[in-house]
């Protein structure tokens, strides 16, 4: 079995490419880039001024360090460059032209062939046919490193590069893709060589059986493309590169590139990444004596960028008798050496290179020298370090590093080989040392219990992408303190579809607040999926938002607070045409373990108004945390234009999610909790496009016959359904229209069972023409308070409406309130529903929580619905309000 690819595309990348605006076609010129940093002080009025002056157009930005990118006309770029860097208002402006490359070392290590001849015959561990011809790993003491750790997922390894061959055989078993800087869009895929085979030094997979075995085995590899099919890129794309992987959790970023040039974009860019925790490692460079042919046209042994940066640790390249190479460069900036003459690690088929060099005439293994191959050896040794102390920081890891090193040159500190040789053994020997003792000590009078409350999230994504579709996912998560009197102390601890716990964030969110977590603040890396708990000192709860690119998808669901071990469904199709749409859906369910010991799910489906399961899906054995998708696409004993329900088992409490798409609208509902009656705040027909369907299932163990009361929100008036009587598990819908007369009904609608039975219900909102579509989970009770944790107003274009509903039999008269104080106050009739769009007192750019209050004994639900009005594609995310 391949190991796990976890995808991601380029969607939010700092810089994008621009025509420059006002250039005509042919009468000018290429442009020419240029990165400039304005002074504090400059408005955007003096700068806009001030490009337009000096023939300059905006293209793009470096948001993190204030950079900004602006394209001139090609044959007056030095002119401008001199002039921008004469104005006062600049503070520095350089060519994006400098380039970062590779220097390869050419000529094929002897006895390579026949090393790997010999390598065809396992022995010892690990069982991967040609770690024999690896000797790095031999000379570093990594399999003694390996009785300590392999390394762990949740500690990742950003390899930026010329990215990597995704179809190899022996990827690394934690393998990520990142953005592509060169193309802009799409998989960073190698098109050199060079990045697949620094890739695999650290991370390929080990123990399998098959290829090499990298430093790190099991920790994480993310793969950052920016150096194009001739191993060049620019001082853009490294800089976007390095400070995209300090935004999304990198821990370890490799950079076997660099080149004479120093520029204060990658310096700003370093030091940035630097700031947020990470440890950079960088090759020293291979023109030592300058005697390699690729080395032609430069000085010999040039300081090399980035790898003379203060904050980057700069590896030299050694052989198999820790002699530093003669081609390794030198100098004071160099603090470590590696391994870096013939090296043995994975390779792209059909790249150029000495076939002498590789294992066979398919080129998958090849060996190369450089100390390009000697920075992965460090950096995959730092992963192993932070893997057996995770507490240590970037600096503490840089320091065990050099203080564990093998010195092998002159005593002492060198110019040659630095701290010396890097020894994983002695290094993470070290990094254990450094963790609290274990001792037995006295137990302590045990302290009052606190409280907590666990929010449950079966599914989350950040940039996860599927190549099959295109599709690219992202998750945001609002997480509100529900409770006035006090702050919550709130950790968010994140799962892999592997079950490994990862990424732990904690925060302390104020009585009645919220906090977004989106982005670079998810504490996820790119392209990865999984699941999360939210863990409160007080009562709280999450809203999930889904977004989905290209085509804008979008859909909100809400986090589960009651997990059970039996969850009904209401809601599933498998290649469904809802009324009106052309496209079919597919529903995905979500099953996250909630429960403190191993479970394995089973789900029964049922087609609406069938009595009998069509099949039963057992799931696979799922740890705490972590949860699994099952997509009905797989699971043909449905057919086609299905809908039904599910019910799900487990031996321990599990929550659910669901979302349902067509590749184009995306709707989402978690499982909800059952009762006797629930209530739908928002039921539409023939309203300006949209109108509802209403899902309803039993919940129980015993048949119930259910009757839909719906009451119109303008004029009161109410309408009642025949009774439909369903056996457990079984499901059936109702479509709303608009009345006969063409009027739009606008309303909300209450679901009854007889016999105390138990249902469960769910409403998809549509409109198909304009490619929107939205669901939410029916409510089981009202409250006299009820809390939007996530309100928008003019964010990105989002704006928040709210449906609330009294569900009482009394009127109710209801205060809306932002951040505690009452900007609003309104009355609503038993049974009906007021509908705020805006949120009042919400302005341009609002993004928090909303409460609405109602009088003493009140019963009030509701619904928000967000809406990109111009936004293109499903741009409609609809959850349902809390009632604490």
């Amino acid at each position: 079995m391949l190991p796990r690819l976890v995808v991601v595309g380029v969607l939010a990348i700092a810089l994008s490419a621009v025509a420059p605006g006002g250039w005509i076609a042919g009468a000018a010129p290429a442009p020419i880039y240029l990165l400039l940093k304005l002074r504090p002080d400059v408005s955007a009025d003096s700068a806009d001024a001030l490009y337009q002056r000096h023939g300059a157009v905006a293209a793009g930005a470096l948001h993190q360090i204030g950079v900004e990118r602006i394209a001139v006309p090609g044959d007056r770029a030095d002119s401008i460059l001199s002039a921008l860097a004469a104005e006062p208002a600049v503070e520095y402006v350089e060519s994006d032209r400098v380039p970062r490359f590779v220097p390869k070392i050419t000529a094929p290590f002897p006895g390579l062939v026949e090393l790997f001849r010999q390598a065809l015959t396992p022995f010892g561990v690990p069982n991967d046919p040609f770690f024999r011809a690896q000797w790095a790993p031999t000379k570093l003491n990594v399999s003694d490193a390996w009785d300590v750790t392999t390394g762990r997922p949740e500690i990742s390894v950003a390899v930026i590069d010329s990215g990597f061959y995704f179809d190899h055989e022996d990827r690394p078993k934690n393998l990520f893709a990142g953005p592509d800087f060169v193309t802009g869009s799409g998989m960073p895929r190698d098109g050199e060589g060079h990045g697949t085979h620094v890739a695999g030094i650290i991370g390929a997979n080990a123990n399998n059986g098959i290829g090499v075995a990298g430093i790190a085995p099991d920790a994480s590899v993310g793969i950052i493309r920016v150096l194009n099919e001739n191993g060049v890129g620019s001082i853009l794309d490294g800089a976007s590169a390095i400070m995209w992987a300090a935004d999304n959790g990198y821990k370890v970023i490799n950079l076997s590139l660099g080149g004479p040039r120093r520029t204060e974009t990658e310096r700003r860019a370093v030091e940035y990444a630097h700031g947020k925790g990470v440890l950079l490692v960088a090759a020293a460079g291979n023109c030592g004596d300058g005697a390699d042919p690729s080395c032609r046209g430069l000085p010999p042994n040039f300081i090399s960028y980035p790898a003379a940066f203060d904050q980057v640790l700069a590896v030299a390249a050694t052989d198999r008798n820790d002699v530093v190479t003669p081609w390794s460069q030198h100098g004071s900036y160099v603090d470590l050496a590696a391994p870096g003459l013939g090296i043995a690690s994975t390779y792209l088929p059909g790249a150029q290179i000495d076939v002498r060099a590789c294992s066979s005439e398919a080129r998958l293994y090849c060996a190369i020298s450089g100390t390009s191959q000697a920075s992965p050896q460090v950096a995959g040794v730092a992963a192993l370090v932070w893997s057996a102390n995770p507490k240590l920081t970037a600096d503490e890891v840089t320091n065990l590093l050099k203080r564990t090193a093998v010195d092998i040159n002159s005593p002492g500190a060198d110019e040659f080989a630095g701290a010396g040789r890097v020894d994983a053994r002695a290094a993470v020997q070290a990094a254990r040392a450094t963790l609290p003792p274990t001792n037995p000590t006295p137990t302590p009078t045990p302290a009052p219990s606190v409280k907590q409350f666990d929010v449950f999230l079966p599914t989350l994504r950040q940039w996860f992408s599927s190549e099959a579709t295109g599709a690219q996912w992202l998750s945001g998560v609002q997480i509100a303190n529900l409770d006035g009197s006090g702050n919550a102390d709130v950790t968010v601890q994140y799962y892999g579809t592997n079950g490994a716990a990862g990424a732990v964030q904690s925060s302390v969110i104020p009585a009645n607040g919220s906090q977004t977590v989106f982005d670079a603040t998810l504490g996820l890396i790119r392209g990865t999926e999984g699941a999360a708990i939210v863990k409160a000192s007080r009562p709280a709860t999450a809203i999930v938002n889904q977004l989905v690119r290209p085509d804008g998808g979008a859909a909100s669901f809400n986090a589960i607070t009651a997990p059970a071990t039996r969850v009904s469904v209401p809601l599933l199709t498998r290649i469904y045409n809802d009324r009106g749409s052309s496209r079919a859906t597919t529903a995905s369910v979500f099953v996250q373990n909630a429960g403190a010991a191993n479970t394995a799910p089973q789900v029964e489906l049922y087609t609406l108004g069938r009595t009998a399961p069509v099949t039963t899906r057992a799931l696979p054995q799922l740890a705490p945390g972590q949860g699994v998708e099952l997509d009905l696409s797989s699971v043909s004993e449905l057919g086609t234009s299905w809908a039904g329900t599910a019910v799900v088992t487990a031996t321990e409490r599990v929550a659910v999610a669901v979302n349902l798409w067509d590749g184009v609208e995306l709707s989402s509902y978690s499982a909800g909790s059952a009762a006797s009656t629930i209530y739908a705040p928002l039921i539409q027909g023939g309203n300006s496009g949209y109108s509802s369907t209403l899902f309803v299932q039993n919940a129980g163990s015993k048949p119930t016959t259910i009757t839909v009361r719906t009451t119109d929100g303008t004029s009161g008036a109410r309408f009642t359904s025949s009774p439909v009587t369903l056996e457990p598990g079984v499901g059936t819908r109702f479509e709303f229209a608009a009345y006969r007369d063409g009027r739009p009904f606008v309303g909300s609608a209450m679901v009854s069972a007889d016999n105390d039975g138990l249902v469960v219900g769910a409403v998809t909102q549509a409109n198909h023409v304009r490619k929107q579509a939205s669901a939410y989970t029916l409510l089981a009770t009202g409250t006299e308070r009820v809390v939007a944790p996530l309100v928008q107003t003019g964010n990105s274009g989002w704006t928040s409406g709210v449906q609330v509903q009294n569900v009482g039999d009394a009127s109710a008269t209801v205060s809306v309130r932002l951040g505690g104080r009452e900007v609003q106050s309104v009355t609503i009739p038993a049974g009906q529903s007021v509908t705020w769009f805006p949120v009042p007192g919400t302005t341009e750019g609002f993004v928090g929580a909303a409460e609405f209050v109602g009088s003493s004994s009140a019963k009030l639900i509701a619904i928000v619905n967000q809406l990109k009005p111009n936004g293109a594609g499903d741009q409609l995310m609809t959850y349902e309000a809390i009632n604490p």
